[in-house]
């Protein structure tokens, strides 16, 4: 299963990508901890670009690959403000790496 989403990249569309991912939470049964990393990630994304001035658009894709794993891409046409992506983004894409390295490791 997959799901698409695209908004503008303004601060009114935060509610609405927030129910979208907790309506995906719940449909696929995730775990809270999954969960809540999930929607931290999604929401701090949308937050730097909404910081960015001028306007744009923000795409959110969730495909889950099986019932323990699932792959979250999101695209924007702003740029993510540094504070945001070094704080929230690259840890989470950092330890989504390190997590695939150790399956890789113990296969």
């Amino acid at each position: 299963m997959i799901v698409e989403l695209c908004v503008p990249c303004l601060e009114e569309y935060g509610l609405l990508l927030q129910k979208v991912v907790a309506g995906v939470g719940q449909i696929w049964n995730l775990d809270l901890d999954k969960f809540f990393e999930l929607s931290l990630v999604v929401m701090k994304a949308f937050e730097g670009t909404t910081k960015s001035a001028g306007s744009g658009n923000f795409r959110l894709r969730l495909s889950r690959v099986d019932e323990d794993r699932m792959q979250v891409d999101i695209e924007s046409d702003k740029t993510i403000d540094m504070e945001t992506y070094r704080l929230f983004v690259l840890p989470y894409i950092t330890q989504e790496l390190e997590r695939y390295r150790k399956v890789i490791l113990h296969l």
